[in-house]
């Protein structure tokens, strides 16, 4: 989440970036070209880090998760949902 949500953000902004400038969307040859701007801002080292710290990987953490984390869901179904050809 500390990368991916930013790098969608930034993808978006990319694109409609590109289009005002152009004035017309994005070709597939430019794609990759406008996707790696977005992804060299997303992917920086204080995301990695932050997202790494976050789950507890760096610095090491076990016990970042609490037993509530780890508890089965809870029903929220009243009926089942089969398909009209189950038997």
């Amino acid at each position: 989440i500390s990368v991916f949500g930013p790098l969608q953000r930034l993808w978006s902004k990319q694109c409609e970036d590109y289009c005002w400038q152009t004035g017309e969307g994005i070709q597939w040859q430019h794609v990759v070209q406008e996707y790696m701007k977005a992804w060299e801002k997303a992917f920086m080292q204080a995301n990695i880090l932050e997202a790494w710290w976050r789950t507890g990987i760096h610095p090491f953490n076990p016990d970042i998760f609490s037993a509530a984390d780890y508890a089965p869901s809870n029903v929220s179904s009243t009926s089942d949902q089969l398909p009209m050809s189950y038997p």
